[in-house]
């Protein structure tokens, strides 16, 4: 019977350190817990935003046009003249449109240049040798900046009585694919 009373006093000895080696373990434990419970309900809440900015709505997307400039020359009396084609879905299609224009016209006919979503402006001068020559001058939006490229392109080149040469068009790009 003595040793009865020596385990009891041991166990309840013992007692206030198991409850605090649980308190312990608990606390850890409720502490994941609770991040977890704010993991999810921070997940919950960004899916909430999202799905209040994208409501079926999604990123419009756009497709690349084409330009093309092509030089037609008059061997007969030794002058030039620029056809365009501007805006079209394709490379292919748009030097095929300003080819077929310029052979339409009889002229000798060769592609200057091609771009793609932009604005192409071109300038001419007078080279030192006399002899005109045609600048390009290139930027993704704004005519304005593109007719400043061409004349400074043309300026840079050493040209002289530089000017813009036609009209300054754009292909920019569009949400319809034709």
């Amino acid at each position: 019977m003595t040793n009865k009373p020596s385990y009891l006093i041991a166990a309840l000895l013992m007692m206030p350190v198991l409850a605090s080696a649980c308190d312990a373990v608990c606390q850890r434990m409720q502490r994941q817990q609770q991040r977890d419970m704010n993991y999810q309900m921070h997940l919950q809440e960004t899916q909430r935003i999202q799905g209040q900015y994208n409501r079926g709505y999604s990123t419009p997307s756009y497709y690349t046009r084409y330009g093309v400039v092509v030089d037609g020359f008059d061997s007969r009396n030794d002058s030039s003249k620029i056809f365009r084609a501007d805006g079209y879905s394709s490379n292919d299609i748009a030097a095929n449109v300003a080819m077929t224009g310029c052979q339409s016209a009889g002229l000798q006919c060769r592609i200057l240049f091609d771009y793609h979503n932009g604005c192409l402006a071109l300038s001419a001068g007078q080279m030192s040798s006399g002899v005109p020559k045609v600048f390009p001058g290139f930027h993704g939006q704004s005519k304005w900046r593109a007719k400043s490229q061409a004349l400074q392109t043309c300026t840079n080149a050493g040209a002289k009585n530089c000017y813009i040469h036609g009209e300054i068009k754009c292909s920019l790009p569009s949400r319809t694919p034709y």
